[in-house]
């Protein structure tokens, strides 16, 4: 073979396997096409509609057979039934099933043993070849109605068929009716439970995706941990659910934030979680008494069944949900596993978020040195201050001494000390901050004058004890009601000068001094 040949046949092979893939591509996109719009389907009128099709065309089959002398049994029964088959299935195909609730479509199980029963009065004996067509309406049933329909039309197939058939049926042909019968109703039932299944998991995701709608909304932790707990509880059908989340002082310690459901199953569960105690990347479920073991503390006698659901962080899990069940349960459906997984990756991402978003604003807020707050948010505290509350402005006394004498590393120990000092003395309602260089100030809240005179001693004591490099002075005023936040700050500017002025180390009120030994 020659080269020119060689290229040629080469080039018709990768010509023909383009054509194969284009091929291919076109059934698969065609193959997704139509499962796509197999979901996309209204199986109640679907349902409607494909009974009345099963119904027309049983009964044109039957018409056509009844001609034919040697289609044995339909030829002892005649073209009656079959019209009657017909009938049923155009009026089937004329109503507007989308409007109907599913059970009207039990009219056709009804009117299928009501014909097949006529059938088996005219056929005998031989009817009871006819029994075998009562499958395909306990298919349509379990595709339309719910689980257990079909056992319970079950005697109302025995009894029409019984009652139709009358006398020549004997006790084998009974046996024989009954064991087709039952081969229908497993049928159904199945295909019913498949589509329960089915549905289920469609609502699930269907929940899946509002919940992570209403998640991508919130903005704080604690309100976060509220939504989620209602929303995991909703979603895994569960009895309670209770979220976790890390202490920022302590990651490997979960914290019990917020619970949804019943509460003394919410109750049953532990404040504190170690994360020891997680398995890595998966949910774990804890059946019947191995739910005592889940925790110390853990009230088993309550909680029957509980799962672990880790909430994925950046290196570690950022907390976890914990679902809790009364009843036992030795393992979650797939459909819950895979739920409460997209679940828990969404709610990671937004507790990451809003930690990310927490320390962008304390990083905004605070002060880089002594983590106290910074004069932007003393600021926003001295606009809310009320009657009563005092403003304190210290300043720690020849500073720059201590800078140059044993140098800013010093110095920024020195601002980091007095920080912790103001800390040690301030309450949680007050606010602290390092308001610039070596001047800080605070707000007491409703401290008044007998207040703010008793924090400024433990103030005192509390700096003396650390042996301190430089003495500090301090001026205080109360904000009364007929003046602006913003001439109480003054006025304790006015009373830290005149401590300045008289000496230093010592605190001055507005009003009055005091001089700290």
């Amino acid at each position: 073979m020659g080269r020119y040949d060689r290229e040629s046949s080469w080039a018709g092979q990768l010509e023909c396997s383009r054509a194969v893939r284009r091929r291919v591509t076109a059934v698969g996109s065609l193959w997704r096409a139509a499962r796509s719009g197999w979901r996309s389907i209204d199986r109640v009128a679907f349902g409607g509609l494909l009974g009345a099709v099963v119904f027309t065309a049983g009964g044109v089959v039957a018409v056509v057979l009844s001609f034919i002398p040697d289609a044995w049994p339909v030829q002892h029964v005649g073209a009656g039934v079959a019209l009657g088959v017909i009938l049923v299935g155009i009026v089937g195909l004329a109503v507007p099933w989308e409007r109907w609730d599913a059970r009207y479509q039990l009219i056709y199980p009804v009117a299928g043993f009501v014909l097949m029963a006529i059938a088996a009065r005219g056929a005998g004996t031989a009817g009871a070849a006819y029994v075998t067509v009562f499958t395909l309406l306990f298919v349509l049933v379990g595709f339309s109605q719910p689980p257990g329909t079909c056992v319970a039309l079950l005697p109302v197939a025995l009894g029409v068929l019984r009652i139709g058939a009358g006398d020549p049926w004997g006790v084998s042909h009974l046996v024989e009716v009954t064991f087709e019968l039952a081969v229908g109703v497993v049928a159904g039932e199945s295909v019913g439970l498949v589509l329960q299944r089915q549905r289920r998991a469609e609502i699930r995701i269907e929940r899946l995706l509002n919940a992570v709608r209403v998640i991508v909304r919130v903005t704080r932790e604690r309100e976060g941990a509220e939504v989620l707990a209602s929303l995991a509880a909703d979603l895994m059908d569960a009895d309670a659910a209770v979220v976790y989340i890390a202490d920022r002082r302590a990651p490997h310690r979960l914290l019990s934030r917020a619970w949804s459901g019943h509460p003394a199953l919410a109750d049953s569960a532990p404040l504190i979680l170690e994360r020891s105690q997680m398995r890595p990347g998966g949910i774990e479920v804890f059946p019947d008494a191995r739910v005592a073991g889940l925790a110390e503390g853990w009230g088993s006698a309550r909680a029957r069944t509980a799962a672990l659901v880790p909430l994925p962080g950046d290196d570690a899990p950022l907390g976890a949900v914990v679902l809790l069940w009364g009843r036992s349960r030795s393992h979650l459906q797939r459909s819950a596993l895979h739920v409460a997984e997209l679940l828990s990756k969404e709610a990671g991402q937004m507790f990451t978020r809003m930690r990310a978003a927490e320390v962008l604003v304390l990083e905004a807020e605070t002060d880089p040195l002594t983590s106290l707050a910074n004069r932007r948010t003393f600021a926003r505290a001295l606009a809310t201050l009320m009657p009563g509350d005092a403003v304190v402005v210290v300043d720690l006394d020849h500073f720059k001494v201590v800078n140059d004498t044993y140098g800013h590393v010093a110095g920024d120990e020195t601002l980091r000390s007095l920080a912790e000092c103001m800390r040690s003395v301030a309450r949680q309602v007050d606010c602290i901050a390092r308001y610039g260089g070596e001047e800080f100030a605070l707000v007491l809240a409703a401290a008044g004058d007998k207040g703010s005179r008793v924090a400024m001693q433990r103030l005192r004591r509390a700096w003396a004890a650390t042996q301190p490099l430089a003495t500090f002075s301090a001026g205080v005023a109360i904000h009364d009601q007929a003046e602006l936040p913003e001439v109480t700050l003054q006025r304790a500017d006015l009373a830290l000068y005149r401590a300045k002025e008289s000496g230093r180390d010592r605190v001055e009120h507005a009003d009055c001094e005091i001089v700290l030994a």
